[in-house]
């Protein structure tokens, strides 16, 4: 009768570590900026979202995009309005004020193995392209067909440029 008491305890020592996993995970519990009208943080339930295979960490990628030296947050939001669709967003920091979201893209969620990384500032060549980023560029990437779209500001305008696996040499 010890013993189990004393696995009860264990389980119930556990629980809030489970409840603030879960809640992190669902987003109720992450300080992110607010997003935009019309779209909201992705979350397990949402359907395109395999649960083994793909987790929220890289739906979210933290680097300086618009090069002022202050780190900005990119997120992969839901269409509050058309659960099949999803956008990128950069939420871009600003001197003594909230960080402003800019929409980079917006498209069907046609994988759920998709991911967000950042690029680091610097010249990429392709056979037949080439691109220099002069600050951190974003890469949404679905795993599953390798295809994907860099995002990078130039003179303060975002870019985007479809690319496939292996086109990029440190991509």
């Amino acid at each position: 009768c010890v013993a189990s008491g004393s696995n009860v305890g264990a389980e119930m020592s556990l629980q809030p570590i489970f409840i603030a996993l879960v809640l992190s995970l669902s987003g109720v519990a992450a300080a992110g900026p607010t997003p935009p009208r019309g779209w909201r943080l992705l979350g397990p339930a949402d359907g395109p979202i395999h649960a083994e295979r793909v987790t929220l960490a890289i739906m979210e990628v933290r680097a300086d995009f618009n090069g002022d030296g202050r780190a900005d947050r990119a997120f992969v939001l839901a269409k509050q309005t058309d659960p099949h669709r999803a956008g990128v967003f950069v939420f871009v920091s600003g001197k003594d004020k909230a960080p402003r979201s800019e929409k980079l893209d917006e498209y069907p969620f046609s994988s759920g193995e998709f991911a967000l990384t950042s690029v680091r500032k610097g010249c990429y060549r392709s056979a037949i392209k080439k691109v220099c980023l002069s600050a951190s560029g974003l890469l949404r990437y679905e795993i599953e067909y390798g295809i994907g779209t860099l995002y990078w500001r130039e003179r303060g305008t975002w870019k985007r440029m479809p690319i496939a696996r292996g086109e990029f040499a440190g991509l």
